[in-house]
């Protein structure tokens, strides 16, 4: 027996054979902690050396042998005690025995002093004991077995603990005062041939689960053993420098908690996951169909925008409470009548209360004409409207219609020689409206095509102002109201007799006369260009208007380019005109101007000339009238008939191909991709490849 601290020693032997130097260790490297020696209080003796070797000891003093305790854990000294133990290493004999010596010299305790007192106070225990635990009378003893600290959060001792493998006990007692005791400790341990065994991993369960999850409680994870349980909230897989459980857990956004648990003898439980979502958005509902006025009973249906929410509702204008009706199916109203609903979801969330309102119209539909009667210029189109699911019967003789009378489809009521439209509606419950009447006059001397098309007077009109040139001035007629308005050269009108029309992009209209060129201005006068002003003819025989908004104005000696009131340019045949009298203007798409002449047509663009004449294809020289369709296609009349340029090839007509008279006077395309003929034997329109005279009143 030693009396001092063991100290154990390692002593290195060399050798020093053909160069080749050999170590070998010939003593214990088993270290004590703490030192062999005196102590004053309860210690736990650990022993340090390498893992793959066993160590056999015993505490009574008797040599131990393989039959004795096998070191696994820190042993508990609690009174003067005799360490034995010897070593097996991998490979080797067993080692010598060594001893140690620990003595415990403590003093009395105070019998006022706190102090928990466990039973058995720990050792080398043969198959299972009961331990107990005592302290002073009232105070509360907190504990654990599985080595943690215990707090006041621990398990509270209540009754004996059966204890069948090896255990480090930790305690301490607190009083009613709150007073606390230092945490104490105590081993037991089990000879290995009497351990019961505990090989199966804890359960670990979550309250509440994620279906019965109502958005307010905490969490709650529970073992069915003594377990330490370790989670995560953001779905990563937990270990144990995870979050460590101690109280139940407050959810404030979407948590996937996993967690898993070990118990006292490491036995490690599989990983758990479950999904919260914490929904506080409350359901939305809405009604279809949706608040109106309706004229046939209505199957009112609410849902909701969650599958399992609930809808509360009434139909007589008071809130719904969740006392009130529960919606199950589609409501049927047929009077006036107010619903009012809300939604609660399976988390408790309820939305505000809505309100559809529901209205029964019993009054006949009403029929509108897009024209007010009226005079017009020939033709007019009159189309109907009125409420929907209504039929519209109607008669153009001045009769009065019935329900034999023509139905309306929704195509126009043509009038060329004018007339009295006269109709009713009649809807879906019956309800009849009374006979509306409107009659349309018409003008006469003047042919028109939907205030679009050919004239055979200068016209221009914006859809709202219909602008008619005369011999003697300008006539402005009001489109629907019939007012009408002579402006001449007493107005500021230079000149008397015109000649075109045309609007700007800007929607303002230019005059050319036989005295020159006006534009109208906002407060009804003109601002004049004339022959002493730049114009290089005294009248204007033509006009177009370029992409870039100017004005091309042709004349007997040129053509004038004009921005506003600023003439820009003058083109004649020293510029590359094919010819000075320029009698018709078009621009095409791409900015290309057409002029024609008395002895050609010349198009000019980017400040280059091309001249077309009969030679390449015109059937005359004199351009009397020139346009471009919608396709592009340059359209010519002459004299003697008309020519088509699509850009590579010419293709002409005259009566042969169907036209009234070879002498064309104007040609105007329409929107509708029609191309329209004014000759001096009437108006024909060429459609879809076809001629197709028309009908002048």
């Amino acid at each position: 027996m030693t009396s001092g601290p063991l100290r154990t020693s390692i002593l290195f032997s060399a050798i020093i054979l053909f160069g080749i130097i050999v170590s070998s260790a010939i003593a214990s490297e088993i270290k004590l902690s703490p030192d062999p020696g005196q102590y004053r209080d309860n210690i736990r003796v650990s022993m340090g050396f390498p893992e793959n070797w066993i160590v056999y000891y015993t505490l009574d003093g008797s040599n131990p042998t393989i039959n004795s305790s096998i070191y696994s854990a820190p042993i508990n000294i609690e009174e003067d005690t005799v360490l034995r133990y010897f070593e097996i290493k991998p490979g080797s004999s067993r080692g010598i025995i060594k001893e140690a010596f620990y003595g415990i010299s403590r003093d009395d305790p105070d019998e006022d002093e706190l102090r928990t007192i466990a039973d058995p106070p720990g050792g080398v225990f043969s198959g299972r004991i009961s331990v107990s635990m005592t302290s002073r009378d009232g105070a509360t003893i907190y504990y654990t077995i599985d080595g943690s600290e215990p707090t006041t959060q621990s398990p509270v001792y209540t009754a004996q603990m059966l204890l069948a493998n090896d255990t480090v006990l930790r305690f301490f007692s607190m009083d009613r005062t709150g007073e606390r005791e230092p945490v104490r400790e105590v081993l037991y341990t089990f000879r290995l041939t009497d351990k019961q065994l505990d090989t199966t991993p804890p359960t670990i369960v979550i309250d509440p689960t994620p279906e019965r999850y109502i958005g307010d409680e905490r969490i709650k994870l529970r073992s069915d053993e003594e377990s330490t349980i370790y989670y995560t909230l953001d779905g990563t897989e937990p270990t144990e420098n995870s979050f460590r459980y101690t109280d139940p857990i407050l959810l404030e956004k979407k948590s996937v908690i996993k967690f898993f648990g070990i118990d006292s003898m490491g036995n490690r439980s599989s990983v758990g996951s479950a999904e919260y979502i914490l929904d506080v958005t409350p359901p939305s509902t809405i009604a279809t169909p949706p608040t109106g006025l309706y004229k046939l009973p209505q199957n009112v249906t609410l849902s909701a925008s969650e599958d399992d929410a609930v809808i509360y509702f009434t139909l007589h204008g008071s809130d719904p409470t969740e006392g009130s009706s529960i919606y199950k199916d589609a409501i049927a109203v047929k009077d006036d009548t107010v619903i009012k609903y809300f939604a609660v979801d399976k988390y408790g969330n309820a939305e505000s209360v809505n309100t559809s309102e529901y209205l029964f119209d019993d009054t006949p539909p009403v029929t509108r004409p897009n024209l007010p009667a009226g005079e017009y210029f020939p033709p007019v189109s009159v189309l109907l409207s009125t409420e929907p699911g209504s039929v519209i019967r109607y008669t153009i003789d001045g009769s009065d219609p019935d329900l034999n009378s023509p139905l309306y489809t929704g195509d126009d009521i043509v009038f060329r020689k004018g007339g009295t439209l006269k109709f009713f509606a009649v809807d879906q419950e019956g309800h009849r409206e009374s006979i509306q009447e409107y009659t349309y006059n018409l003008f006469k001397g003047v042919w028109r095509k939907y205030a679009r098309g050919v004239f055979l007077i200068p016209s221009a009109t914006d859809g709202k102002v219909f602008w008619m040139g005369t011999d003697t001035g300008l006539i402005r007629y009001q489109v629907g109201s019939g007012s009408r308005k002579f402006i001449g050269e007493r107005e500021g009108l230079l000149g008397s007799e015109i000649n075109d029309l045309v609007l700007d992009e800007n929607g303002i209209l230019w005059v050319a006369s036989d005295l020159g060129l006006n534009r109208y201005v906002d407060d009804g006068g003109f601002m004049r260009f004339d022959h002493e002003g730049g114009l290089p003819g005294r009248a204007v025989l033509s006009m177009g208007v370029d992409t870039d908004n100017t004005i091309w104005a042709g004349t007997m000696e040129g053509v004038a380019q004009i921005k506003g009131d600023i003439i820009l340019q003058i083109l004649t045949e020293k510029d590359g005109l094919i010819d000075n009298a320029v009698l018709s203007v078009a621009v095409d798409a791409l900015g290309n101007k057409w002029f024609g002449t008395s002895k050609g047509l010349s198009m000019y663009a980017d400040g280059k000339w091309n001249h077309y004449t009969k030679a390449d294809g015109l059937i005359h020289n004199e351009v009397r009238t020139v346009a471009v369709d919608s396709k592009w296609n340059i359209w010519i009349g002459t004299p003697r008939g008309i020519s088509v340029y699509d850009g590579a090839d010419w293709k002409s007509y005259t009566r042969k191909d169907g036209l009234p008279s070879n002498s064309i006077v104007l040609i105007t395309p329409d929107p509708d991709g029609d191309v329209w003929i004014a000759t001096r034997a009437g108006v024909i329109r060429f459609s879809a490849g076809e001629w197709i005279m028309e009908e002048s009143p």
